[in-house]
């Protein structure tokens, strides 16, 4: 059996780098038509010279308007993936409203905003499709510093539910992938903390930190036909690290 993602159609949000950029890749490799989203234009330009012809689009999904007017010009896709995400270390009581807001316009409401649209148009073509929202495994191991960053994502995970019920009934599946820390921009300087990255890798079975690829392959896997009856699930991608 094959993932058979060939001439489907697919949207991807935060396609400029990391996580979201190795999903549109994939796809685009497989012979998907890719839409692809980030708020950067210079990563979108450095995709667009490895993948051609693939479609590209600049959007500050924080902005409910601008997102909305965008997206809505997008044709009907088969799948959704919404992986934009922005993280903030910072303690509880340094957190400052302005960064909350700013990380749940842009780790939830725009995962809201952009899935009413694509599944809008989902429902009124009859298409039975798949929604995969990029969660985190931080929800379910905690981490001091990123408060802001795990509600946004916990939040994100019980959207995920409510999607699933409300739109099984369009043949719309909806799951979250949950992957443990990643080898990405968005880690930062954690490698640079050797004592607390090698406590990290001690600690999970596997032995070593994800890698885009890691991910990229699970979410490939559920937006495929292999797994039409999977909906409402949160797959957790973490090397065996909440068992230990």
């Amino acid at each position: 059996m094959s993932l058979n993602l060939e001439g489907k159609k697919f949207l991807v949000t935060g396609a400029g780098r990391g996580i979201g950029r190795g999903i549109a890749e994939k796809l685009y490799q497989l012979g998907a038509t890719v839409h692809a989203v980030s708020k950067t234009q210079s990563n979108l330009d450095q995709l667009k010279t490895k993948c051609p012809n693939m479609k590209t689009y600049k959007v500050d999904l924080s902005n409910w308007e601008e997102t909305r007017q965008i997206i809505s010009a997008i044709e009907c896709v088969d799948g959704l993936v919404n992986n934009a995400a922005i993280l903030m270390d910072c303690s509880i009581m340094e957190a400052k409203l302005d960064d909350y807001d700013l990380i749940w316009k842009t780790n939830v409401s725009s995962v809201l905003n952009i899935s009413q649209i694509v599944a809008t148009k989902m429902i009124e073509n009859g298409k039975c499709g798949s929604i995969v929202n990029i969660s985190s495994n931080v929800v379910n191991a905690g981490a001091p510093t990123l408060s802001m960053y795990a509600s946004s994502k916990a939040a994100l995970d019980r959207l995920t539910s409510s999607m699933c019920l409300e739109w099984g009934k369009h043949n719309i599946r909806v799951n979250c992938v949950s992957p443990s820390i990643t080898e990405t921009d968005m880690i930062g300087d954690f490698k640079e903390q050797k004592e607390i990255c090698a406590e990290f890798i001690a600690r999970t079975p596997l032995g070593r930190l994800l890698v885009v690829e890691d991910v990229s392959g699970p979410v490939l896997f559920m937006l495929s036909d292999l797994s039409k009856m999977i909906s409402g699930q949160q797959l957790i991608i973490d090397g065996g690290y909440n068992c230990s």
